[in-house]
């Protein structure tokens, strides 16, 4: 059954939450840290699979995560899609916060973008020209959130942009004079 009175549902967008408990509406400050468990939120409603994510009922095998808890089906739903494997102890790693790293791997592979390695994830995004400013790269602030997932997402659209722009002048017989002008404008 559905947990309407106790979850956490986030406006990823504004770089605001809104907790809603018992019918009460509290609305978490941007500078407020996101949790794994709030985290596996997002990425189900960034899915368009928050319902379907909500009212999962099979478990996973994390010892932290007890089925009374109201993120339990989140959690449950991100580990069989493959969004989480937890922390390779046994645990989910409920409570700790969400990292640079882990955000800028969403980001870039819910938009279809390769991530060349995890680890050197921050480098990536230094050569795709997107410099992130947080506090603390092991911490996530929801309004860093919101500005890493801007940023990432206005660079891949722009890269697309550009993509679809070499593909239109190879079909025109023109790459090589709309090339040197795209270098020109240091495009490519």
């Amino acid at each position: 059954m559905r947990r309407l009175q106790n979850y956490l549902k986030l406006s990823v967008t504004s770089g605001s939450a809104v907790e809603i408990a018992s019918d009460d509406l509290a609305v978490i400050s941007g500078d407020a840290l996101i949790t794994q468990e709030q985290f596996m939120v997002m990425i189900a409603e960034l899915n368009g699979k928050y319902d379907e994510a909500s009212v999962f009922s099979i478990p996973a095998d994390f010892s932290d995560v007890s089925e009374e808890e109201w993120y339990a089906p989140f959690v449950w739903y991100a580990f069989y899609q493959g969004w989480t494997a937890g922390k390779g102890d046994g645990t989910f790693g409920v409570g700790s916060s969400v990292s640079l790293k882990t955000v800028a791997n969403f980001v870039l592979e819910s938009e279809h973008y390769t991530v060349v390695s995890y680890e050197n994830i921050i480098e990536q995004l230094k050569l795709m020209g997107v410099e992130v400013d947080v506090a603390d790269e092991n911490a996530i602030t929801f309004a860093e959130y919101s500005e890493v997932n801007n940023k990432l997402k206005s660079v891949i659209r722009y890269t697309e942009k550009e993509d679809a722009l070499i593909q239109i002048m190879k079909l025109l017989g023109v790459e090589e004079e709309a090339s040197k002008f795209l270098k020109q404008l240091h495009i490519m």
